[in-house]
């Protein structure tokens, strides 16, 4: 009996300690650890433009008369992408068939490239410019574009956005043929404002200008 109160006496006493030694040994992160997460936060905020700027490039060489078009998300054929600071490019291919009779033989191969600069001039002020190029070949339809771009945009608060953008085609080569492509490379001039709710849900209101070689279309 007198051993088991010696054994209770020990562990009474070496309680504390321990409870002692969990609470005087925090846990803290590596110094490189914090070292990489400021320089990654240091790099994103050097690489964000103070105002966001979709771009304002052409994105397909078919343009509907009735589809939508500017610079939201739900410009035609597929969303416009978003320009970061500094030099931007994109470039991409795309194949197209069609089984109809109408259609022209074979198949069709088009390649696009975009290159675009863009900087912020303040707080509120961001701008971006640069030159845009297309070409297409489909049986008898031969399509060639070079033009510039530019877009501009202003934030008025946290909430609300303005935009100007617009793009004019230099060297336009169309085929004689009008289908199936009948409007090809049109000059463009819009604006458009962004109210912004939070962080995943905002609304855009714009306005467009579209010239094609016959004719203005707005």
């Amino acid at each position: 009996m007198k051993v088991m109160k010696k054994y209770i006496l020990l562990l009474t006493l070496f309680c504390p300690l321990l409870v002692l030694a969990q609470t005087e040994n925090p846990k803290s992160l590596p110094s490189d650890s914090l070292s990489t997460t400021l320089h990654a936060e240091q790099f994103m905020a050097k690489d964000t433009l103070s105002v966001p700027l979709p771009a304002p490039v052409p994105q397909h060489y078919l343009y509907s008369p009735f589809d939508m078009y500017g610079i939201t998300p739900f410009n035609y054929s597929y969303a416009t992408w978003e320009l970061h600071k500094g030099f931007n490019a994109s470039i991409g291919m795309n194949v197209t068939f069609s089984p109809s009779k109408y259609a022209p033989s074979g198949v069709g191969f088009g390649q696009d490239a975009a290159f675009l600069y863009a900087v912020p001039l303040n707080k509120r002020f961001s701008v971006a410019g640069g030159l845009y190029a297309s070409n297409f070949n489909w049986g008898g339809i031969n399509y060639r574009n070079v033009g510039i771009t530019g877009i501009a945009a202003f934030k008025v608060n946290e909430r609300i956005s303005l935009y100007a953008y617009g793009n004019k085609s230099l060297m336009p080569k169309r085929s004689p043929y009008y289908y199936p492509m009948p409007n090809f490379a049109p000059d463009r001039i819009g604006g458009m404002i962004n109210f912004k709710f939070n962080e995943s849900s905002s609304i855009s209101i714009g306005v467009e200008g579209i010239k094609y070689p016959q004719g203005a279309y707005w």
